[in-house]
């Protein structure tokens, strides 16, 4: 499973590292939006998780790009930010996020929310 991971903070990357495992999960890390946008378009990720508060572009407007220039409502994709905003997930929201999982996340429950908002959002495409 391509699951794309959009972070710029290091040490988030190798929880991420730690809480999806190697055996079926092929992962991407990128430290910016742009960067997110660029390899979302070329390798085309079952699933994306986004940080907030990227640099250049912000997970709110790289999920903006995926939603609405990209045309691409089938992607899994999962919030991931500190701010705890409810204006900000509602926002979110609207623009068709599968999850949201606030930080500090702990890494031996990552694999499970990530995983079950992606087979959520696989039993709604099938509907």
């Amino acid at each position: 499973m391509r699951i794309l991971i959009a972070e710029d903070e290091k040490v988030i990357q190798s929880l991420y590292k730690l809480g999806l495992p190697a055996e079926i999960c092929d992962l991407q890390f990128v430290s910016d939006g742009n960067q997110a946008i660029a390899i979302y378009e070329e390798w085309r990720p079952e699933i994306v998780i986004l940080d907030y508060g990227l640099p250049l572009s912000n997970g709110y407007q790289v999920l903006r790009y995926i939603r609405e220039i990209a045309k691409d409502e089938t992607t899994t994709v999962i919030m991931v930010t500190s701010i705890s905003d409810q204006d900000l997930v509602i926002a979110c929201s609207r623009l068709g996020i599968q999850g949201y999982i606030p930080k500090p996340f702990r890494t031996e429950e990552l694999a499970w929310m990530v995983f079950q908002y992606h087979l959520d959002n696989e039993q709604k495409a099938k509907l």
